[in-house]
């Protein structure tokens, strides 16, 4: 028999914590426990950083850092707007097949700030946005995904 896990849908309080908060949702830990893990909230000023907020945020190594102590990796995927060649030949095509079964972590174009990106969960059903302005649980369809990162448990 298989067991689903139920997942919770985590908001964001800012704009540049929807990394953060999709790590929790698949932990299944709040942004707190997230936080006292990485020894930060984020919301230290940065001027040199390039997100409009200008604030410190979470890097990827942080996020993936907590992901692995909590048993979980995330797979690769292409970055589906670049085109993927074969020995330089233009004309090859290949055929990538992702199971949209299995829950995973995408980026997307962000609805809020043109230009850059948002990471949001997909449960295996529903999408789970961050974005206090989305529903919990959104359809795949309503997004432009970039990258999939299928999670894995170790």
């Amino acid at each position: 028999m298989t067991v689903l896990r139920r997942y919770k849908t985590i908001k964001q309080r800012d704009d540049y914590s929807c990394f953060a908060c999709c790590a929790c949702m698949i932990t299944g830990e709040t942004m707190k426990q997230f936080v006292k893990f990485v020894g930060h909230d984020g919301s230290e000023s940065s001027p040199d950083e390039s997100h409009p907020s200008k604030c410190r945020g979470f890097t990827d190594r942080e996020v993936v850092s907590y992901l692995v102590d909590r048993g979980y990796a995330l797979g690769t995927s292409p970055e589906w707007h670049f085109p993927i060649h074969f020995n330089g030949d233009p004309n090859e095509t290949i055929k990538i097949e992702i199971p949209i079964t299995e829950p995973a972590l995408l980026l997307v174009e962000s609805e809020m700030l043109s230009g850059y990106f948002h990471v949001v969960f997909w449960d295996g059903q529903w999408v789970r946005d961050p974005n206090p302005k989305r529903p919990a649980k959104s359809k795949l369809g309503e997004y432009k995904i970039r990258e999939w990162s299928q999670v894995i448990i170790l």
